[in-house]
């Protein structure tokens, strides 16, 4: 591979513009033994750029040490007159050292061990109090009349009726609704996925939906009338079909409201969490909040506030119900969608809510919530103490009690 390939490659990867092909030709060179040497040079010059540009260094070494945690006999390489530990100091007279280190202990490893973990064959995981095993594709469907489905439980085929619409479990477990209701009655369905689950939904309209963990749609078992309209709580990701004549509404846990006109986008509205994001990846979305989210009630006059999100925007709505607009991280927002947890120099607390959620664990700090950011990638098919591991390489420890996680000082 040519030096100039190879230094596109890690420009895009370090600036969280890489697509999956970047990453995986990134990722393949370095899993090979004798890149490494090779490739130093090529990091350090990299280092030394951004460093005499005065610009910030610290997610590199997060992603260096991220890694490293997964497998720690790589710093057998390192000089031991030389400690690891001095990579968070980052000192000019350093730079070139935590470069080979950044390579030797940092992308290298995370290349390693994604091939490593790619592999057919899988051992099976027991799980354990210290050993967690990660969420999987289980929702409860909950029907009109109040019955439930465990969907995780039931086979595939027909699995109930509401009204003349048939609701169908696909063999690849998505939820689909076919016919329509003729009757006059609005019979409302929610899927909720608890904490650990995740789930796939069409919707009788042919929008299809994906829900995170501890996650709820509602919606009708038959769009009747000149609208589309549903409700969510969590998070939830919608590839919206279009139909110009019936626009497509969402209400955001009653915080929110969007007005969709044919298009894809993401809504994270946890109710732990200091905001509500909404990022539009394709068509467009006009986003509305109330001025105040926490104290309105229906004698409230307040004008809301409403903007219109283009292709790679995101509006976040504090709980004042005061909204921004940003450039959205794509990678970012559709990483839970490919199977992993991306971090772009994240605060610590939320990174183990997602974690938290995941995982479906209580986290404690003992001694307050560590000042770290993390950047990184953790696999969502990762056990829980794999995915502390990786955690663990910012000097960050964990102690275990059943299913509560005690940050450690």
């Amino acid at each position: 591979m040519k030096k100039e390939r190879l230094a596109y490659l890690l420009m895009q990867y370090s600036n969280d513009l890489a697509d999956a092909a970047e990453r995986e030709e990134l990722f393949g060179y370095l899993a090979a033994d004798e890149s490494k040497e090779s490739f130093t040079d090529l990091v350090a010059d990299f280092l030394l750029q951004h460093e005499q540009k005065n610009e910030d260094l610290t997610p590199f070494q997060h992603l260096a040490f991220a890694a490293a945690a997964v497998d720690r006999d790589i710093f057998k390489e390192i000089p031991s007159d030389k400690p690891v530990q001095k990579i968070f100091f980052l000192r000019r007279a350093w730079l070139r050292y935590a470069a080979a280190l950044i390579v030797l202990a940092g992308i290298a490893v995370m290349a390693i061990v994604m091939f490593r973990n790619s592999g057919s064959s899988k051992q099976e995981i027991v799980a354990t109090p210290e050993n967690i095993l990660p969420g999987s594709d289980k929702a409860i469907l909950t029907l009109a009349d109040g019955r439930s489905i465990a969907l995780d439980t039931v086979k595939a085929g027909l699995m109930a009726m509401q009204g003349q619409a048939q609701i169908e479990k696909k063999e690849d477990g998505q939820i689909v609704y076919n016919g329509t209701n003729a009757g006059k009655e609005i019979m409302m369905n929610t899927l909720s996925t608890p904490r650990g689950g995740q789930y796939r939904l069409l919707l009788p309209d042919g929008t299809e939906v994906w829900l995170n963990a501890a996650s709820s749609i509602r919606y009708p078992a038959s769009f009747a009338g000149n609208e589309r309209r549903v409700t969510i709580t969590g998070e939830a990701y919608f590839d919206v079909a279009k139909n110009k004549s019936k626009p497509f509404f969402v209400d955001i846990d009653g915080k929110a409201s969007l007005e969709v006109l044919g298009t894809s986008f993401n809504i994270n509205a946890y109710s732990d969490e200091p905001v509500i994001n909404t990022a539009l990846l394709e068509g467009a979305v006009r986003v509305t909040a109330l001025t105040s989210l926490q104290k309105r009630s229906q004698s409230d006059k307040a004008e809301p506030s409403n903007i219109v999100l283009r292709p790679g925007q995101q509006a976040s709505i504090d709980k004042s119900g005061i909204m921004k607009v940003d450039l959205a991280e794509r990678s970012i927002v559709m990483a839970w969608r490919e199977g992993v947890f991306r971090y772009n120099y994240t605060d610590f607390d939320v990174v183990l809510r997602q974690l938290s959620r995941w995982y479906d664990i209580d986290v404690q700090y003992e001694k307050g919530i560590p000042d770290q950011k993390f950047t990184g990638e953790i696999r969502r098919d990762y056990t829980l103490s794999q995915a502390l591991s990786i955690l663990e390489g910012m000097d960050v420890h964990f102690r275990l009690e059943g299913k509560k996680l005690i940050v450690l000082p």
